[in-house]
């Protein structure tokens, strides 16, 4: 890795590092409006507050599963209007933000744990068709999570039907993908039989 190349990954992690700081901060904050008896019909609005934040701390390239669906790319290979794909997060924001505004372990977590829990966990995201993303909205609600207490993207991803397949692609395969270069998506496709 070239000094250059270091320096601006230096610079991206301290970026993740401050946008972290803002998310455990904001949770700290919301915390105590959350647990007000007076705000419990409302407690949604908090939880979807914070998790706009997780949204827009998690749009970064860098929380990019490398994984993209089968189904994406099929429609991107044969349709030329399709979209280049819908951002879709592993682990829904509305239960991260429910979690970091509910569980004791975020209380007083350390700022570089929460950082490695966001790059690995709560930050990813995958690239799937936008049919995909909302017909696991059901699947990812915060009740089922409540009811069940975890929640496991993989179920998520198989109670649809079809089930989501996602297929791990490099960086410059998504960029020859979402160009609908045909080549490229066959080689992805035959692969990934």
């Amino acid at each position: 890795m070239s000094e250059k190349d270091l320096s601006k990954s230096e610079e991206d992690m301290e970026k993740i590092r401050q946008d972290c700081d803002i998310i455990l901060e904001m949770a700290n904050i919301l915390r105590d409006i959350y647990a007000k008896p007076k705000f419990k019909e409302k407690k949604n609005i908090i939880e979807y507050a914070l998790s706009a934040v997780i949204y827009w701390a998690s749009q970064k390239k860098r929380f990019w599963s490398c994984k993209m669906s089968e189904k994406l790319i099929r429609d991107l290979k044969d349709n030329s209007n399709a979209k280049k794909g819908t951002k879709e997060h592993e682990y829904p924001r509305k239960i991260t933000s429910h979690k970091l505004l509910n569980d004791d372990e975020f209380k007083n977590m350390p700022l570089e744990g929460f950082v490695k829990e966001f790059i690995n966990k709560y930050g990813k995201w995958n690239l799937v068709h936008k049919s995909e993303n909302n017909a696991l909205k059901p699947h990812q609600n915060i009740k089922i999570y409540l009811k069940e207490g975890f929640y496991d993207p993989k179920r998520a991803y198989e109670k649809i039907n079809p089930p989501i397949k996602l297929i791990e692609v490099t960086d410059e395969e998504r960029k020859q993908i979402q160009k609908r270069n045909i080549i490229i998506i066959d080689k992805i496709l035959k692969r990934n039989q």
